[in-house]
């Protein structure tokens, strides 16, 4: 928070500038999608001392998730995207994930999975290929089930074994997202240490408008910062 360091470390070039996601300052924390009143509260929380006061971050994103979590629509995103390619899947599908899965009203979205010669195809995360080594069973969140069959260099190899939620519930099946591998927008999230991740997301977030905050299933609470060609860039919040 010192002003006269930050100020060095932008002229040396360490920083982009007052907003860089790893600073403290007001507009950092604005941009990555901390909430005007979640400072209210941490200040009423801390309280006027003689002494210097230490905040912790876990305890601002803590306050933060309060507000946020009621707020936030979900959405699928799939970073370091690699394929699976599902076999034996009888008909083309369209999930209907819920917005929310607390408030039904809002309503829920669209995503649809082409079946072409009993062969589906979809992104899914590099970060959950441990997953698809460990277990037979896995759900893809508002889908179907799929049973690997094995793994190939970036892509997975897998069979349908129908839409059964209990079916997966009773193998303890890993639930995750997806995104359809011929219909959806590039993604950048820009990440509290400032580095990029990069991936895909499903079509309807190139509806959204900048400065929505919302939250990316399995993976946190995101600020929509910008739009490029198509490209959607967001700031990490938190988990």
């Amino acid at each position: 928070l010192s002003k006269s360091q930050i100020s060095k470390g932008i002229s040396r070039g360490e920083f982009w500038w007052w907003d860089d996601p790893r600073l403290g300052t007001i507009m950092a924390i604005r941009r990555r999608g901390i909430l005007p009143e979640t400072l209210r509260d941490i200040i009423l929380h801390v309280g006027i001392k003689t002494s210097e006061a230490s905040l912790s971050w876990e305890n601002i994103y803590s306050a933060n998730r309060k507000y946020l979590d009621p707020r936030a629509n979900r959405y699928f995103c799939v970073l370091d995207p690699i394929t699976l390619i599902i076999r034996d899947v009888p008909k083309s599908y369209i999930a209907r994930p819920p917005l929310h899965p607390d408030y039904p009203e809002r309503g829920f979205r669209e995503i649809e999975v082409k079946a072409e010669n009993g062969e589906a195809r979809v992104y899914v995360s590099k970060r959950d290929l441990e997953l698809f080594k460990k277990k037979h069973l896995i759900r893809l969140m508002a889908l179907f089930n799929v049973e690997v069959e094995g793994v190939e260099g970036d892509a997975i190899h897998a069979v349908y074994r129908g839409e059964s939620v209990e079916e997966a519930s009773q193998a303890k099946a890993p639930i995750i997202q997806w995104v359809p591998i011929d219909s959806y927008v590039e993604v950048e999230i820009v990440m509290p240490d400032a580095s990029i991740a990069k991936g895909v997301g499903e079509k309807e977030l190139g509806d959204l408008n900048v400065d929505t905050i919302i939250q990316f299933v399995r993976i946190g609470f995101a600020r929509l910062d910008g739009k490029d060609r198509g490209k959607l860039r967001f700031y990490f919040a938190h988990e």
